[in-house]
């Protein structure tokens, strides 16, 4: 579906080739607003917010070898760290991205069912 290693994210049609094939799936997602890391500023911007309808909010680290809370930020940062806790996850050992992206859908109901358990 998407070019290899060599198909950049940022500068690359990469991220646009991705959110493209995101919003054309049947039922089209209600997505608003997309965070990005600083990486993704340019035309991709522009392009979500005409073609997509959406807006790209790029979150930026000021001080790069320093810890400082990032609104949005950490949001990613600790769900890949509940990702990586699963040993299928862990390293990327699939031929193909369906049985990865299973695995993703797998390890995310168990957090939500272990925090509803909680309750």
């Amino acid at each position: 579906m998407f070019g290899g290693a060599d198909v950049g994210d940022a500068e690359g049609p990469g991220a646009s080739q991705f959110l493209a094939a995101l919003f054309t799936q049947p039922p089209r997602p209600r997505v608003k607003q997309i965070w990005a890391d600083a990486d993704y500023v340019g035309a991709l911007i522009q392009w979500a917010r005409t073609l997509l309808r959406c807006t790209v909010e790029v979150v930026k680290r000021n001080e790069p070898h320093t810890f400082k809370v990032l609104p949005r930020r950490w949001a990613v940062e600790r769900t890949f760290g509940c990702l990586g806790r699963y040993r299928r996850l862990h390293r990327d050992h699939e031929r193909q991205a369906h049985p990865g992206e299973i695995m993703v859908y797998l390890a995310m109901i168990r957090l939500m069912l272990a925090r509803l358990g909680r309750l």
